[in-house]
């Protein structure tokens, strides 16, 4: 496959902006020998899903991924989640095991916390 146009690859962006669809958790922890937890946060009615990952550590790392990927990545090397500019497999699970063999707990996906509303005339200070 040749190198899309920058036209192409403009409106494959606005359009995964626009119209995102969840896609497939093909891959979990598990499958390259980590122990894990499934964990959900309730946001807005709408759970944030992830994966905790424990390490025998103090240290925590959370990973976030674009969109339309997943906690596991993103299927792009099936014909029917392939995109002109995402025709190949996404998978940070690697990344994971690597995280985890240095000792990082995680990853895994908080619940957004909402921040305070200032008040008026009120600056935090440099």
């Amino acid at each position: 496959m040749g190198m899309p146009s920058s036209e192409t690859i403009a409106a494959t962006l606005a359009q995964r902006f626009v119209f995102t669809r969840r896609v497939p958790v093909l891959r979990r922890p598990d499958d390259y020998g980590l122990a894990y937890e499934d964990v959900a946060f309730p946001e807005d009615g709408t759970p944030v899903e992830g994966w905790f990952i424990p390490a025998d550590s103090d240290k925590l790392v959370i990973a976030n991924h674009p969109m339309p990927c997943n906690r596991y990545g993103y299927p792009g090397h099936l014909p029917e989640y392939a995109t002109p500019i995402a025709d190949f497999e996404i998978n940070f699970l690697p990344d994971y095991r690597h995280l985890h063999d240095a000792g990082f707990n995680g990853p895994a996906q908080p619940r957004p916390q909402r921040r305070r509303q200032r008040r008026p005339g009120r600056h935090r200070p440099v």
